[in-house]
């Protein structure tokens, strides 16, 4: 759980609508204990629509018609930062999460696209962030949204739940993309919905053993005190391509360069 937020922080948020209780009791007990929440359905039909022809002409953009892809596709950059895309990382459920997991100022860390192709996709269980000792907080929320559906057969993400409270290194057993734990869960879940999840918690993608897509977009918050803060790729970016954004989400995202760390 972690201590209670600074005030000021807690004020910052207020601004935009994320408070204590925008979280339900049943969806803090989820990332406290299972280290991640699913959400349903939350994005709307017609930018769902919206957002599935953008990712797809913005690959084409950055790697051409991808008739001859292989393995993953990758899609990055600004136009993935716009306001499009701002209902993502702006949702409240989201902002609550990295506010009741964090604890402490936080900022985006960018926006990704990815599509494991059929017979793509499997991963080791792995964290977002290195080991932990005792005593340290946790520096990382991500959220993948889906743009197709999760389904058994076409690699849906596996997550291990409560693995975000383990300390030390990932078992060795577990690098092998094949290597199943025994606790695992894999999210089966429509398109349009979105899974938050502690990026301190075991997760991977699985292989696609179907014949369709699979298109996600990833995008994280981390905390402002994190070892790395200041290394972030695409922070330029970000800054450059939020000027939509109301200046109180602007700072609460880590988007105002007068933000401080303190909040």
């Amino acid at each position: 759980m972690g201590t209670l937020p600074d005030r000021n922080w807690s004020a910052t948020l207020a601004r935009v609508g994320v408070t204590e209780s925008t979280l339900t009791g049943d969806e803090k007990r989820a990332l406290d204990e299972r280290g991640y929440l699913l959400l349903p359905r939350v994005i709307p039909l017609a930018r769902l629509e919206q957002l599935r022809s953008t990712f797809e002409a913005e690959f084409a953009a950055q790697h051409g018609d991808g008739a001859h892809a292989r393995g993953t596709r990758h899609v990055g950059g600004a136009a993935l930062q716009g306001e499009l895309f701002g209902g993502l990382y702006t949702h409240p459920t989201l902002l609550a999460a990295a506010f009741h997991v964090l604890r402490r100022p936080f900022r985006l860390v960018g926006i990704a696209g990815r599509d494991p192709l059929p017979g793509h996709g499997a991963q080791a269980l792995h964290a977002d962030w290195g080991p932990r000792e005792p005593g340290d907080p946790y520096y990382h929320l991500n959220s993948i949204w889906l743009l197709d559906d999760f389904t058994q057969e076409n690699g849906p993400t596996r997550l291990v739940p409560g693995t975000h409270l383990r300390y030390g290194k990932v078992p060795r057993a577990l690098s092998d993309p094949a290597s199943r734990h025994p606790d695992e869960v894999e999210i089966v879940a429509p398109a349009g919905s979105a899974l938050i999840f502690n990026a301190h918690l075991l997760h991977s993608g699985t292989r696609n053993r179907s014949q369709g897509s699979r298109r996600t977009l990833t995008c994280g918050l981390i905390a402002r005190d994190a070892p790395h803060y200041g290394e972030l790729e695409g922070a330029e970016h970000l800054m450059a391509n939020a000027v939509w954004l109301a200046p109180e989400m602007r700072q609460v995202l880590g988007l105002d360069r007068e933000v401080s760390s303190d909040g």
